[in-house]
């Protein structure tokens, strides 16, 4: 049973339109270009994609958006980034995972046995230094965001390669326990933190995810780790994003700001939203775009989504201000 839940979470939405966009999937692409770029990281052929807006040239700003378990790179496309890299000037790097996953650690010993063999840390420092190379990186402006695999790859850089690092926006993904039992960040970290309450899979509250031996905090303790790691001293707490009061679901933001290096540490608690990322829907070809048997009930396994604002815009307006 668990091994099942857990495939259909790695087989789930990294293909998400926005509804403020045309309904055509091609929409989402930007005007700029999209290119592959190749990598041999200790001794084995990995990729990445760039999308650069038309005008962009030099270092930028980069945003890299981390794919779900089970998605790839080409799919994260359509979160809806480009259309706001084109708007705002900024590159995004979409990393490519090995058979889809990342080693963020997860112990899936029966799903992917050999994932923890990957050196995910040497692929994301191979990828910024090979777009620093061709002088197209501002490595003081470096962004990580990702949905459910992708969310926790954000936290594990913040953990490991803080310095690398400008700001992260994780999605609907708290952090391993694990993972923030070895956490020392190098420096102060600005984080955005957005969960549903009703995610049935990665729990809101907590605990297990695939068996006793990946246990996550919840989205309350991610966010306080994180307000302590910071030094932040208050908090409040205000209602926001309602715009459709018939749809059941509100977004509550909780934002420290006093915090050390004027960082902040926010979080939109999305209560009734299930796995998902505000703002967007699963296309009617996602089983074509990702080339795999989805399953039949995979809207009952993501669960309610809410339109009341766009997540992606929400998440880089986060980021601008660092």
């Amino acid at each position: 049973m668990i091994r099942s839940q857990l495939s259909k979470l790695l087989l789930i939405a990294t293909v998400l339109v926005s509804p403020l966009q045309a309904a055509t999937i091609e929409s989402f692409y930007g005007e700029g270009s999209f290119q592959q770029k190749d990598l041999t990281v200790d001794g084995v052929n990995r990729s990445y994609y760039l999308y650069t807006p038309k005008g962009v040239e030099g270092p930028s700003k980069t945003l890299l958006v981390f794919h779900g378990g089970g998605g790839n790179a080409n799919l994260s496309r359509f979160y809806g980034y480009e259309s706001l890299a084109d708007l705002y000037g900024f590159r995004i790097v979409y990393p490519q995972g090995i058979n889809n996953m990342w080693n963020v650690g997860l112990k899936l010993p029966k799903m992917a046995p050999d994932l923890e063999k990957i050196d995910d840390l040497s692929y994301f420092d191979n990828m910024l230094e090979d777009l620093n190379s061709k002088g197209l990186l501002n490595p003081d402006k470096v962004f990580a965001t990702g949905n459910s695999m992708g969310g926790y790859m954000s936290f594990y850089l913040s953990c490991h390669r803080t310095d690398r690092l400008t700001a992260i926006a994780p999605v609907v993904a708290s952090m391993l326990v694990e993972v923030a039992e070895s956490c020392q960040p190098s420096k102060p970290l600005p984080v955005l933190l957005t969960m549903g309450t009703e995610d049935k899979s990665v729990p809101f509250k907590g605990g297990e995810l695939g068996g006793p031996q990946n246990k996550l905090l919840s989205y309350s303790e991610s966010l306080n780790f994180w307000a302590k790691a910071n030094g932040c001293n208050n908090s409040r707490a205000a209602t926001l994003f309602d715009l459709d009061s018939n749809d059941g679901i509100q977004t509550y933001a909780t934002l420290w700001n006093e915090c050390r290096n004027n960082v902040s540490v926010k979080g939109y608690q999305v209560d009734g939203m299930g796995h998902r990322l505000p703002g967007t829907k699963t296309p009617d070809n996602l089983q074509e775009l990702l080339s795999v048997e989805i399953p039949a009930d995979m809207d009952e396994v993501l669960g309610k989504q809410t339109f009341d604002y766009f997540g992606a815009a929400e998440i880089w307006y986060f980021f601008q201000q660092y």
